[in-house]
C-alpha cells in the first residue's frame, strides 16, 4: 500500500501521525532552509524520491535512511523508526479489525 494512502487513511479515522517524510520536510529542510533539489544533489537520492518523500508517496527505505543518516548526522536507526511508527500507527487504527481474530499463542 502506498504511503500516501496510509497518511490519507489515518487522517480519516482521525489520528494525524506524521509521514516521516513530513518530519524530514518540516524539520530538516524547512529549519536548515535546504531545497528538494539540494538534498537530491548532496545525498545521490533522485530529484523524485526526495519529492515523493516529503510528499508523503513514498517510504524511507534502509539505503535512504543510511544516506539521510550520513547527511544530517543523525542514525539510520532514526529514519528507519519513523517509518516503522508511521506504518505500525496505520496497521493499529486502519486495518486492526483484520487481525482480530488471531488468538495468542498459548503455551502447552
Amino acid at each position: 500500500m502506498k504511503n500516501q494512502q496510509m497518511h490519507d487513511e489515518l487522517l480519516a479515522v482521525g489520528r494525524k501521525i506524521a509521514h516521516p517524510g513530513m518530519i524530514l520536510k518540516n524539520q530538516y529542510l524547512v529549519k536548515m532552509e535546504l531545497s528538494a533539489y539540494r538534498l537530491a544533489q548532496d545525498t545521490g537520492l533522485s530529484q523524485v524520491t526526495v519529492s515523493d518523500l516529503i510528499h508523503g508517496k513514498r517510504a524511507i527505505t534502509m539505503e535512504t535512511a543510511m544516506r539521510l543518516a550520513r547527511y544530517f548526522e543523525t542514525s539510520p536507526q532514526y529514519w528507519m523508526n519513523l517509518q516503522n511508527n508511521f506504518e505500525a500507527k496505520y496497521y493499529e487504527y486502519c486495518m486492526g479489525d483484520k487481525f482480530a481474530g488471531i488468538q495468542p499463542c498459548i503455551a502447552h
